[in-house]
């Protein structure tokens, strides 16, 4: 049983859909769906976290969220990186609480 994959990318005002592609692998369903605290709130907490001071020093940086299932809850992952940076911020999409920012 394959499961489809879609991308969305973001830069500036452009929006660039990626459609999706087959996984062979499965991973686990995200429950609830869709989380109690969204894309927004993971967002808010990246920048809140001490992404906001990164971003300023390094407009070229590129931020990415992926949203999995961890530990029977849904979780955002964002990562921010470029040629002189490297930061993760880890959001509960359940409680919207930030679990770790490294």
């Amino acid at each position: 049983d394959a499961r489809a994959v879609a991308s969305v990318a973001v830069h500036g005002e452009d929006l660039f859909w990626v459609p999706p592609f087959e996984m062979e692998s499965k991973s686990a369903a995200i429950s609830p769906f869709p989380p109690p605290h969204g894309v927004d709130v993971a967002w808010l907490s990246f920048r809140a976290a001490g992404g906001e001071e990164l971003l300023r020093q390094n407009p070229d940086t590129v931020v990415q969220f992926r949203l999995r299932q961890q530990e029977g809850r849904p979780v955002w992952t964002i990562v921010a990186y470029g040629p002189a940076v490297a930061y993760t911020v880890v959001v509960d999409g359940q409680s919207g609480r930030v679990l770790s920012a490294e």
